[in-house]
C-alpha cells in the first residue's frame, strides 16, 4: 500500500487547469456581483427615494418621519455600495491569486514535465479554499438590515396615510 502511494504521480496540467479555471470563475463572479449591485441600487434606490422625496416636498406628511426613513435608507445604500466594492476587490484578488498559481504551474510543467512525485509547496493551496471578505459581508448584511427596516417603516407609513 505504501508503495502505491509513493509511485503516485501528480498531473500538473490538470492542477494548472484547475487554478486557471478558478481564476476565470472568480473574475466572472466579481463582474457579476458589481453589476447586480449597480442594478439593484439604481432601480430600488431611485424608486424609494423618489417616493420619499415627493412626500417630503408635499409638506402634508410628518417630515421628521420621512427624513428618518430616508436617512436610514441612504446609510443602507452607502454600506451596500462599500460592501459590494470590497467584495468585488476581494474576488479580483482571488482571481489574480489563482492566475499566479496557474502561471507557476505552467512554468513547472515547462521545466520538469507534466507529472511529478511531489507538489511543490509554492503551488499548493490551503485546505480552506472558500474564503470571503468578512468586512464586506458585514457591510452587506448591515445594509440589508437597514434597507429592510426602512422599507418596513415605509410600509407602516403608507398605511398611516
Amino acid at each position: 500500500m505504501k508503495n502505491q502511494a509513493q509511485n503516485r504521480k501528480f498531473d500538473l496540467c490538470k492542477l494548472q487547469s484547475n487554478y486557471f479555471e478558478a481564476s476565470v470563475k472568480n473574475a466572472l463572479e466579481a463582474n457579476s456581483a458589481i453589476k447586480a449591485a449597480q442594478n439593484w441600487l439604481l432601480v430600488l434606490g431611485l424608486a424609494e427615494m423618489s417616493f420619499l422625496g415627493v412626500l417630503l416636498f408635499q409638506g402634508n406628511e410628518p417630515r421628521l418621519y420621512i427624513k428618518i426613513i430616508l436617512s436610514v435608507l441612504l446609510v443602507g445604500f452607502i454600506l451596500f455600495v462599500i460592501g459590494s466594492v470590497k467584495q468585488y476587490k476581494h474576488l479580483l484578488a482571488l482571481a489574480r491569486y489563482y492566475e499566479k498559481l496557474s502561471n507557476i504551474v505552467l512554468s513547472e510543467i515547462e521545466n520538469n514535465g507534466q507529472y511529478t512525485d511531489n507538489i511543490l509547496q509554492k503551488i499548493k493551496v490551503s485546505k480552506n479554499q472558500i474564503k470571503s471578505n468578512k468586512v464586506a459581508n458585514i457591510f452587506i448584511f448591515l445594509s440589508l438590515v437597514l434597507i429592510l427596516l426602512s422599507t418596513a417603516g415605509l410600509i407602516k407609513f403608507i398605511f398611516s396615510i
